[in-house]
């Protein structure tokens, strides 16, 4: 029998999420302008690197001044069951196709805030 290259993408599926590690967490956001989401963070003792600053100064950056609760999963690449190199384009169509969603940019800071002894870089 031969596979299409759907057959392929559900069977990399299937040996990936759900049935790997993942880091689940249930945050908090919205309700802050993005000036108060940087007192909060500073009142925290949380420095912003170049692209913290950069993130802030976006427009593509909003916030939400409705308070509300998201569930995350944290994924690899290979935990979205891509064993080699792969397109940003090709993770979002795999993201889309699991029935998960890119999380909104706000999402940084505040998971910043309510796991602040999360490690500095790469933990590959």
């Amino acid at each position: 029998m031969h596979k299409t290259k759907n057959d392929l993408i559900q069977d990399d599926m299937n040996s990936s999420y759900p049935n790997c590690c993942i880091n689940r967490r249930i945050i908090n956001l919205g309700g802050l302008t993005k000036s108060e989401l940087i007192e909060e963070l500073t009142r925290n003792a949380i420095s912003m690197n170049i692209s913290a600053e950069r993130l802030f100064d976006s427009d593509l950056f909003t916030t939400s001044e409705t308070r509300y609760t998201m569930k995350t999963a944290e994924l690899t690449v290979r935990n979205l069951g891509f064993a080699q190199g792969v397109t940003i384009a090709e993770i979002y169509e795999r993201v889309r196709q699991l029935g998960l969603g890119l999380c909104p940019l706000e999402l940084g800071p505040y998971l910043r805030l309510q796991y602040p002894d999360q490690p500095e870089g790469y933990l590959g």
